[in-house]
C-alpha cells in the first residue's frame, strides 16, 4: 500500500516538511517509489531515506518550486503526486486528457 507516499505531498507542501513510513507490499506487486522522490526532488525538496522513513524538507523558506516535471516512464500515482506536492504545473497536453 502506498498511502504513505501519497499522503507525503500534501503534508509537504503544507507544513514544508514531512516524515512517513516506507510502504509496505502491494496485492497488485511490486510498485516502487523512486518517482515520486525524484518528482519532490525536482520540486526542490531534500528527501532521505533514514530507519525505513521518507524524511522530506521543502527548501529554505518553506514552499515548493513549481515547474514541469517528465517522467521517463509512465506513472499513474507520480502525475497525481506531482499535482498534490505544491506548486507545479501539470503539462497542459496533459491537463487536457484529465478533465482539467
Amino acid at each position: 500500500m502506498r498511502a504513505s507516499v501519497l499522503a507525503l505531498g500534501p503534508l509537504l507542501a503544507r507544513f514544508g516538511k514531512a516524515k512517513v513510513s516506507l510502504p509496505g507490499g502491494c496485492a497488485i506487486g511490486t510498485r516502487p517509489i523512486d518517482l515520486h522522490l525524484v518528482a519532490f526532488r525536482k520540486l526542490g525538496a531534500e528527501v532521505r531515506l533514514e530507519a525505513g522513513n521518507v524524511i522530506a524538507r521543502a527548501p529554505q523558506g518553506g514552499r515548493l518550486i513549481g515547474g514541469e516535471i517528465h517522467f521517463d516512464k509512465v506513472t499513474v500515482t507520480g502525475n497525481g503526486k506531482r499535482d498534490d506536492g505544491g506548486n507545479a504545473r501539470a503539462r497542459p497536453d496533459r491537463a487536457a486528457k484529465r478533465g482539467v
